[in-house]
């Protein structure tokens, strides 16, 4: 039995909600006396033992030029493979595009107990009990999983990274990769911006700006902030900001 946290990347940086994942992954691993794991898949210019500090003892890096470009079914087979592999009970992810991409195939696919959107420690004195949002936040439900393989994807911000000592055994796996059927043509990404789902702290308008042209104080506080910019849904509907 182990725990099994994907590390997710964008351009060969792992992810602050990966950072975030192992974390409570490695929280996890303390309740249930287990050795807790990270799987990342292509290329990375990442020094992945230092990942150590934050609770992973050991990471499967398939480093498959075919990973490099995200499909969700070739990555879905993949993670199965390192799992089944690895004997994991608890696999996590981050609650993110590419979580949420994978995370429901590959809960078919292991017959597996999936929550989505968790935001604390699962309760596990008495069987595997984990807390999500419901209700677009408005509420909270408590789902008992009774699987034998169980999956949670963790909310963004929902658990605080921990540093601490050590560092990860990084070994190489070489599980078969399947051709993507997803052919990528180009690749067009914002820069110079921090991601909403990455922010610390996120700057936000609504209707009360008055006008798009008023939105320049958005953008000019969140630079001094180091912020994300967001905006209310009426804003985006008014076409003041791009969806």
């Amino acid at each position: 039995m182990s725990i099994l946290i994907f590390i997710d990347q964008a351009d060969g940086q792992v992810k602050k909600s990966s950072l975030e994942a192992i974390s409570y992954g490695a929280k996890i691993g303390e309740q249930l006396n287990a050795p807790v794991e990270g799987v990342i898949l292509g290329s990375t210019s990442e020094d992945l033992t230092a990942l150590g500090k934050y609770g992973v003892r050991k990471i499967h890096h398939v480093n498959n030029e075919l990973l490099n470009k995200f499909d969700a079914q070739v990555y879905t087979k993949v993670i199965a493979e390192v799992a089944q592999a690895a004997g994991s009970s608890v696999i996590i992810f981050s609650n993110n595009m590419d979580g949420k991409a994978i995370a429901p195939r590959l809960s078919a696919r292991m017959k597996a107990g999936l929550v989505s959107g968790a935001v604390a420690l699962p309760e596990t004195s008495n069987g595997f009990i984990v807390k999500k949002n419901v209700f677009s936040g408005k509420a909270f439900a408590n789902i008992s999983v009774d699987t034998q393989v169980k999956i949670i994807s963790l909310n963004a911000n929902a658990y605080k990274i921990v540093e601490g000592d050590g560092t990860a055994e990084v070994v190489p796996s070489a599980v078969a990769v399947d051709t993507p059927k997803i052919k990528v043509t180009s690749t067009n990404k914002a820069t110079g911006e921090i991601p909403l789902t990455e922010a610390e702290v996120v700057v936000s308008g609504g209707r009360g700006l008055k006008g798009p042209e008023n939105w320049g104080m958005v953008e000019d506080l969140a630079k001094v902030l180091h912020a994300a910019t967001a905006c209310s849904r009426p804003v985006a509907d008014s076409h003041w900001r791009p969806h």
